[in-house]
């Protein structure tokens, strides 16, 4: 690698191919950290999928301290002088701005690029659907933020667009 590390945002719709797209990046790319905030929830005690009377998440110091945590990983890891990979949707401006500043806090850059494809879950649960469609417009501004790069997953292997990641992040 050279340069500044890079912040590789991975961001999409449940079931795109973001993880799987991950893992298969940093298999050729020596030192670079996967990190998947999925997996952090179970790190922290409490029920993260707790919710009140109306259906809302009633633990959100759960996703804000996962939150915290993974940004801190990724900021100590580019600190460190490796490239972060984070398969994560993200629908809210405000979080990609602070994914932007603990890229630069580490000494690295934000190369976010969002997929785009027909693989979204198909088996999505009554209660879920209204979260999906916030999902989905939430990343639709999302997706008209400065510096944003769409990829375009084809079919269901997301790992035949990894030779045009290659390619985005040798140009940048």
């Amino acid at each position: 690698m050279t340069g500044a590390p890079r912040l590789l945002l991975l961001n999409g719709l449940p079931g795109v191919g973001k993880s799987l797209l991950a893992r298969h990046h940093v298999r050729g790319s020596p030192g670079t950290l996967c990190l998947d905030p999925a997996l952090l929830h179970g790190w922290i005690g409490g029920d993260p999928d707790d919710h009140d009377d109306h259906g809302d998440h009633g633990d959100l110091a759960h996703a804000e301290s996962v939150r915290t945590l993974w940004l801190a990983m990724a900021t100590a890891h580019l600190a460190g002088g490796h490239d972060v990979v984070v398969p994560q949707l993200v629908s809210e401006a405000e979080l990609v701005l602070r994914v932007a500043e603990a890229a630069r806090a580490g000494g690295g850059r934000l190369v976010h690029v969002v997929l785009a494809g027909t693989a979204v879950e198909a088996r999505v649960p009554d209660e879920a659907l209204a979260r999906l469609v916030a999902d989905a417009e939430g990343l639709a501004v999302v997706c008209r933020m400065p510096g944003v790069h769409l990829l375009h997953v084809p079919g269901d292997d997301v790992t035949e667009v990894h030779p045009r990641l290659l390619q985005l992040l040798d140009a940048g």
